[in-house]
């Protein structure tokens, strides 16, 4: 059963998700999916994601992040921290539901989700298990490859406006503020995972980008506690654009949350 929901972030804005449920009554694990950096609940692999997950017993929650989507909110003004915000009113969403095990809800984030699962869960002892999806851990690598000549724009004007082609096919531009870059900038997931306790899975495609590397991916394992593991798709792209790709991502979070959450 698929529901269309909408709650209150912590400054009252609206935001937008789905939520997926298997037949019965409960109570099921949960397992919230956090889209990457200009990404929305509807883009890539997403639903396709939940869809399995609901198949398999948990109930899902896919939302769009302050700024994003359906949401409300001004893209410009988002960062990491205000989408840290956002999971944990998604939490409080799905702990007021009687179908759901409080005290089973995991998380999955894509790029730039994966580090907001990473610090929600040093945070948030809610959370039961984090998988993060290639992970977005080079920010300026990724910035200097993706936007190296509209940089100077950040310094002169405090923003830039970034135009970037949707798997749909639809070119949408984004407001890039110099405060969101900032506050990325002060964060290190590096030294954050160290204080994640849950059991955490990485998994990384071999042809990710430039916002992660093999290198960083091991340290990032390095640093994270037991229980954790690593699951190297070869060949894979950021988004998981190959069917195979995507399936064998699905099968490997599936396992997962089946192992930590039910």
């Amino acid at each position: 059963m698929e529901e269309k929901i909408e709650f209150n972030n912590n400054n009252n804005q609206k935001l937008v998700g789905i939520i997926e449920k298997p037949l019965g009554d409960g109570p099921f694990p949960a397992v919230i999916d956090c889209h990457g950096f200009t990404g929305n609940k509807e883009g890539n692999f997403h639903p396709r994601l939940t869809k399995s997950l609901s198949n398999n017993g948990f109930v899902t929650l896919r939302f769009d992040f302050t700024g994003n989507g359906e949401s409300e909110g001004i893209f410009s003004d988002g960062n990491v921290l205000q989408e840290v915000e956002d999971v944990k009113k998604a939490i409080d969403l799905l702990e007021s539901k009687d179908y759901i095990d409080n005290n089973k809800i995991g998380i999955i984030g894509h790029g730039m989700g994966g580090v907001v699962s990473i610090i929600a869960a040093s945070k948030d002892d809610r959370i039961k298990a984090l998988v993060p999806l290639s992970l977005g851990l080079l920010f300026d690598n990724y910035m200097q490859a993706k936007m190296g000549d509209l940089l100077p724009d950040l310094n002169s004007k405090g923003y830039l406006m970034y135009s970037k082609i949707h798997n749909d096919g639809n070119m949408k531009t984004y407001k890039i503020s110099k405060k969101f870059c900032e506050v990325r900038n002060e964060i290190d997931p590096f030294e954050i995972i160290k204080n994640v306790s849950q059991p955490i899975m990485f998994i990384f495609g071999t042809h990710d980008g430039p916002g992660s590397s093999p290198e960083a991916i091991e340290q990032m394992f390095n640093n994270a506690s037991d229980p954790k593991n690593i699951e190297i798709i070869e060949e894979a792209d950021h988004c998981y654009t190959n069917k195979e790709h995507e399936e064998t991502m699905i099968k490997f979070a599936g396992e997962f949350f089946m192992r930590h959450l039910k």
